[in-house]
């Protein structure tokens, strides 16, 4: 297959188009009649591509379908990274998936494991009425961007003192989930920015949303891994971005962790 042929078809599907959509816009734009089976066909020469790919142990580990998400779920996941060959992980960061941490600590026990401040933020939110959010917010930032995990902590008590009367399930969630609240605490602010939250991932989830979202079902599950591997493929950009100052952050982490950190 001729790569300006196979090329933009590829393209056009990472989009969320249809086969039936793609043979539409070849004849409209290009007058070349292209059936919607013949589309299916290039596009289904990715799935050796995909074999290859996910093999390898760098940026986006894998893709793993499944009927619902929880710790046991997570748990066959992280197996199979360890199988494939990944010996350690020093930090995760996740977000509040009750025993997500604990199914960490089963499989890689020397991780370190952050819950997602932005979630937390968000799940406060959902106790507070719209008036108060943004005061709400401002305060507990206050807290989040303090210097170390003691001076937050002081600051969550001085949130309750204010709070409390309103909304004593806020402090309440925060204290009980203070051990993994506040790891990141431990680290320079430029590495904080990294590891506080799982915004990053999340993007990386919209693009893959977007494309499957216009699409009612998948014929089957090797369909819609197709499907997500181009979107994956054609939005590099947006989760192959270096991070800023990398170089002096791992040098920080060199110093803390020692051997655990590989050369760069």
């Amino acid at each position: 297959m001729a790569p300006e042929i196979e090329t933009p078809i590829l393209s056009l599907y990472s989009l969320g188009m249809s086969y039936s959509d793609i043979s539409q816009h070849f004849k409209k734009m290009f007058v070349l009649d292209y059936s919607p089976s013949f589309i299916n066909s290039v596009t289904d020469r990715v799935y050796e591509e995909i074999t290859i790919w996910k093999q390898r142990n760098r940026d986006v580990l894998g893709l793993y379908i499944g009927e619902s998400e929880g710790a046991r779920h997570w748990a066959r996941i992280l197996e199979n990274i360890k199988d494939r060959g990944v010996k350690d992980v020093i930090f995760f960061c996740v977000d509040g998936l009750k025993g997500f941490g604990k199914a960490i600590q089963g499989i890689f026990p020397l991780s370190i494991v952050q819950r997602c401040i932005v979630h937390m933020v968000r799940t406060s939110l959902r106790y507070v009425s719209w008036k108060d959010s943004r005061e709400i917010c401002k305060d507990l930032r206050k807290m989040y961007t303090q210097d170390t995990a003691e001076n937050g902590l002081a600051e969550m008590n001085r949130f309750g003192e204010k709070w409390d009367k309103q909304y004593p399930e806020i402090k309440e969630k925060w204290i009980k989930s203070w051990a993994e609240l506040s790891p990141f605490f431990d680290y320079p602010e430029k590495l904080r920015r990294i590891i506080y939250t799982t915004n990053t991932v999340e993007a990386l989830h919209r693009c893959m949303r977007k494309v499957t979202k216009t699409k009612g079902a998948f014929v089957n599950e090797q369909a819609l891994e197709k499907q997500l591997y181009l979107a994956l493929q054609h939005n590099t950009k947006s989760w192959k971005r270096k991070a800023r100052d990398w170089a002096t952050i791992i040098r920080a982490l060199k110093r803390e962790f020692n051997d655990r950190i590989p050369e760069v």
